[in-house]
C-alpha cells in the first residue's frame, strides 16, 4: 500500500510564465535526455537549461514547497519530451532517488505543452496492474512525489496534433517532513 498524503500539486507554480512566448520554442527543438532503459546521460547539455535554475530558485523560495523540508540534493535533472507515440505502458518505473524511501521525492514541473493532453499514471505495481492515480498535464505545474511509487506518463490520444509535451525533473533527496492534507491541493487528492 502506497502512503499518498505526500503528494503536492502547485498550479501557477513559477511567477509570471508565459509558455507561449518565443524564447520557450527552442526547448522544442531539443531531444530528451531520457532513452528506454531510463535516464541517459546528459549529453544534450539539458541539465544546464537556465529554466532548470528559475525552477529550483522557485523551489526553494516557495513555503508550500518547504512543507517537504530543505532541499537537501538534487541527484538528477532530467528533461523529458513525450507525446501521443511515446511507449508508456513499457516504461512503468521508480525514480532514480527510489531507494531512500523517506527522503527520495519527485519534483515534475509541467513546462511546455497543451492542458490536459497527457499526464503521470501512478500504479500499485511496476506491472502497471492497477491504476492507483493520475494528474494531467497542465503547463506551469508542479507535481511533487515520492520516487519509490512506479509510475509513467500517459497520452490523450484526442491531442495528437498537440500532443507535445516537455517536462523538467529532478530527483531529489529531501529533509522530509510530514505533509499536511491541508498542503494538498483537494482536487487532486489520492483516495
Amino acid at each position: 500500500m502506497y502512503n499518498f498524503k505526500n503528494f503536492l500539486i502547485l498550479d501557477d507554480f513559477v511567477d509570471d510564465y508565459d509558455y507561449s512566448q518565443n524564447s520557450y520554442e527552442i526547448y522544442k527543438s531539443r531531444p530528451s535526455n531520457v532513452y528506454k532503459g531510463g535516464v541517459g546521460l546528459n549529453i544534450t547539455g539539458n541539465s544546464r537549461l537556465p529554466f532548470f535554475e528559475t525552477l529550483i530558485d522557485t523551489i526553494n523560495i516557495s513555503d508550500k514547497v518547504s512543507k517537504f523540508g530543505k532541499l537537501e540534493r538534487i541527484v538528477e535533472k532530467v528533461f523529458i519530451k513525450s507525446d501521443y507515440t511515446s511507449d508508456f505502458k513499457s516504461s512503468i518505473h521508480l525514480d532514480d532517488t527510489a531507494s531512500d524511501l523517506l527522503k527520495g521525492f519527485t519534483f515534475s514541473y509541467h513546462f511546455i505543452g497543451e492542458e490536459n493532453a497527457g499526464g503521470t499514471v501512478w500504479y500499485n505495481d511496476l506491472n502497471g496492474s492497477k491504476i492507483l492515480h493520475k494528474i494531467p498535464f497542465k503547463p506551469n505545474r508542479l507535481v511533487i512525489f515520492p520516487a519509490h511509487i512506479p509510475h509513467s506518463g500517459y497520452a490523450n490520444l484526442g491531442f495528437k496534433d498537440n500532443s507535445l509535451r516537455i517536462i523538467l525533473t529532478l530527483f531529489t533527496l529531501t529533509a522530509t517532513k510530514q505533509v499536511s492534507s491541508k498542503a494538498l491541493n483537494s482536487k487532486h487528492k489520492f483516495e
